[in-house]
């Protein structure tokens, strides 16, 4: 009897200990024509989603499961996405992306960011912002407003479908108005 006392207790434990277990899963996401990494490109690894930051990269942590799904996409770029990936003791993860063919499919990116509360605006030629000060109140101003600036990704023509989705809810969230008293802010911001 204590034998199998015994038994059960140590399948328990190792049951227990088997799905406590987390995985940790890392990489960079980079373009196939250029080979540019590509910042603002979203990982999801199962239920768990990552942005990549300006160098291309991301770490997902604490992830349950070590088999699962993996879907990495990016305005103006083909999604990639992989099932039932075994990404236990993989390696830092290189996925390399392809360029859409001109605005493929950018009105429904634009929904789905807004739906996942990505709030994103792109622009291009934006002024390099020097560190320090002005740069931080220059997010605040930015994060007031609602929106994330992102430069390049994407050409004038798919930045302006995309910016027109997302104009619509900022205008909700705003009001009328909002985007010049952003820039008349932004402007006393250089003064």
């Amino acid at each position: 009897m204590t034998r199998i006392l015994y038994a059960l207790s140590m399948s328990l434990l190792v049951s227990l200990a088997a799905r406590s277990q987390t995985f940790s899963f890392s990489g960079v996401v980079i373009a196939e024509d250029d080979r540019s990494p590509l910042a603002g490109a979203s990982v999801q690894v199962g239920n768990h989603t990552q942005t990549t930051d300006i160098d291309g990269q991301f770490s997902l942590t604490t992830l349950p499961d070590s088999v699962c799904s993996i879907t990495v996409s990016r305005l103006g770029y083909h999604a990639v996405t992989y099932d039932s990936i075994n990404i236990s003791g993989a390696p830092h993860t290189i996925f390399l992306l392809q360029p859409t063919d001109f605005c493929e499919g950018i009105e429904e990116r634009a929904r789905l960011d807004l739906a996942h509360g990505k709030v994103y605006l792109y622009f291009g030629g934006l002024e390099a912002v020097p560190a320090g000060s002005y740069l931080s109140k220059r997010l605040e101003l930015e994060h007031k407003y609602g929106f994330e600036p992102v430069e390049g990704g994407c050409t004038e023509i798919c930045a302006g479908k995309y910016n027109a989705i997302v104009r619509i809810y900022l205008d909700r969230r705003n009001g009328p108005g909002w985007w010049e008293r952003y820039c008349q802010e932004l402007e006393a911001l250089n003064k």
